[in-house]
């Protein structure tokens, strides 16, 4: 799906019309949880930067891709995404160790970070929060959707 197919969107769910979102490595409904969430959040034809992390297989940033054709979107993850849409950097990157996040000369303003899109333990949530500290000064948005868990975690 491209971003030319999307025309407008749909009061009841929230999303284009004719989106349909897979589950993905993800549990159920999540995936269209978050872009639900981001679609109410963010204008989608505007310019912004945005960071899965972790991506998995780039899935969901073709759904982003899709509703949102101006972002600059990156995704990263401990395996190098294989699925991610055209016009998106992808990194491979360990989330449990120190990391940059990438910026160019384009791109210094508006960075939103999607860690993670679940609250399971195996997002690291605790570790990639610890490393994206460095940047509490930076203009950044750091979206941490844990809509369902394990309850101890």
């Amino acid at each position: 799906m491209t971003s030319e197919n999307i025309q407008s969107i749909n009061p009841k769910t929230g999303l284009p019309f004719n989106l349909i979102v897979e589950r993905g490595e993800t549990q159920k409904d999540v995936n269209t949880s978050v872009l639900k969430e981001l679609v109410k959040r963010i204008d989608t034809q505007k310019q912004f930067r945005a960071i899965d992390l972790p991506c998995g297989n780039g899935g969901f940033l073709k759904y982003t891709r899709a509703i949102f054709p101006k972002a600059s979107l990156s995704g990263a993850d401990i395996v190098m995404p294989g699925n991610a849409p055209d016009n998106t950097v992808c990194y491979q990157l360990d989330l449990t160790k120190d990391f940059n996040i990438p910026v160019s000369e384009n791109n210094k303003k508006n960075i939103n970070i999607l860690v993670g899109n679940s609250a399971d333990s195996k997002n690291n949530h605790f570790d990639a929060l610890d490393k994206l500290a460095k940047f509490k000064n930076e203009d950044i948005q750091i979206y941490v959707p844990l809509s369902y868990c394990d309850k101890d975690y």
